[in-house]
């Protein structure tokens, strides 16, 4: 399903939302992105530390994001979010993996999963 042409601006307007009551969440959800809209459910793509990930999963964090969410993304009743760990979608449809097999006319061999800050180190 194609995403609707103002989510970007929508997300923009949650994001500014939460930053006026949380701004630790909302730093998080300015480096999220929305990746689908369907049946109600907003999904976001979250890339960060397992921390970040934290803070979308405690329950006053996500009331306060879904309330926004409901405000300013038409249709979304809800959100989940996806991790964004580097799977084959995902870095395929990234805009800089876009430009880079433009640019040297590639293809994607293989993705690994980049460590985290203080993973296997």
């Amino acid at each position: 399903a194609a995403l609707p042409p103002d989510l970007g601006t929508a997300w923009e307007r949650v994001v500014d939302e939460v930053m006026k009551r949380k701004p630790t969440v909302a730093a998080v959800l300015a480096q999220a992105r929305p990746i689908d809209l369907r049946d109600g459910e907003l999904t976001i793509a979250v890339s960060g530390n397992h921390f970040q990930r934290e803070m979308l999963a405690d329950r006053a964090n996500r009331d306060l994001v879904l309330a926004a969410v409901r405000r300013w993304v038409r249709t979304a009743e809800r959100f989940s979010v996806a991790e964004e760990n580097g799977g084959v979608k995902d870095a395929r449809a990234h805009p800089a993996v876009q430009a880079a097999i433009a640019q040297f006319e590639g293809d994607i061999v293989r993705v690994s999963r980049r460590a985290g800050e203080g993973e296997g180190q």
